[in-house]
């Protein structure tokens, strides 16, 4: 999932792995130099529970519009700096430059 430090890890499969092993969490934050509460919601809300488990992680769920909730909010933050800094066009235009670099966002409805 966007914005989780574990799926977006490169060596996530070798953490799932050693989650599923029963490897204790912080044990695992000690190696990956994260919080071990991370481990913990990583496990409940990102990892496939019961029979699902052999299906591997379920994708990020989308809006009508094709959008995660992740993008929406995204969105809503640009929209809201651009409503801000209006008065501020230079301000805007460097804020939006770095807001469209990242590559979870979406451009910002006018």
């Amino acid at each position: 999932m966007t914005g989780c430090p574990i799926c977006t890890h490169p060596e996530r499969a070798a953490i799932e792995e050693k989650i599923r092993r029963g490897v204790f969490w912080t044990r695992l934050a000690a190696e990956y130099g994260l919080r071990a509460y991370l481990f913990a919601v990583h496990r409940f809300r990102h990892m496939p529970q019961g029979e699902d488990a052999a299906a591997g992680p379920a994708p990020e769920p989308r809006n009508a519009m094709g959008r995660t909730e992740f993008e929406e909010q995204w969105i809503l933050v640009a929209n809201m700096l651009r409503d801000v800094l209006q008065p501020f066009p230079e301000a805007w235009d460097r804020v939006f430059e770095g807001i469209e670099s990242l590559d979870f966002c979406a451009t910002p409805a006018s």
